[in-house]
C-alpha cells in the first residue's frame, strides 16, 4: 500500500477511536441513566461496536492481507486485548498497533542497513 493510502487508514482509525469514546461518553452521561433508555442504549452500543469491528476488520484485512491480520489479532490477544474486547480497549488496541508500526521500521532500516 502506498504512503497516503497508509496514513488515510491511520487518519480513519483515529476518527473511529474517537467517535467511539464520544458516543460511550455521551450515552453514559445522557441516557443511561434514564429508564427510558435504559435497554436502547446498550443495544445501541452493542451494534455500533460490531460495526467497528468490522471497519478495523475489513481495513486491516484490505490493507494488510488475512495473514498479517491475524497475525495482528494475535499478538493483541497476547497483550489481553482480544478482538471482541477492542471497542472497549481502544486505548490499549491503538497504542500496540503503533508498537506494531514502530517495530517493523525499525525492522525496515535494519533490513536496509544490511542490503546498503
Amino acid at each position: 500500500m502506498l504512503g497516503k493510502e497508509k496514513h488515510a487508514c491511520v487518519m480513519a482509525f483515529i476518527f473511529i477511536f474517537k467517535f467511539h469514546n464520544y458516543l460511550l461518553q455521551f450515552f453514559s452521561l445522557a441516557f443511561v441513566k434514564s429508564a427510558k433508555y435504559s435497554k436502547v442504549v446498550p443495544q445501541a452500543l452493542e451494534k455500533f461496536d460490531e460495526v467497528l469491528l468490522e471497519t478495523i476488520d475489513e481495513v486491516l484485512r484490505g490493507s494488510l492481507g488475512d495473514l498479517n491480520t491475524q497475525i495482528i489479532y494475535q499478538y493483541l490477544e497476547k497483550k489481553m486485548c482480544p478482538r471482541q474486547e477492542i471497542p472497549r480497549k481502544l486505548t490499549v488496541f491503538s497504542t500496540e498497533l503503533r508498537n506494531l508500526r514502530a517495530a517493523l521500521a525499525k525492522l525496515n532500516r535494519i533490513k536496509d542497513e544490511d542490503l546498503s
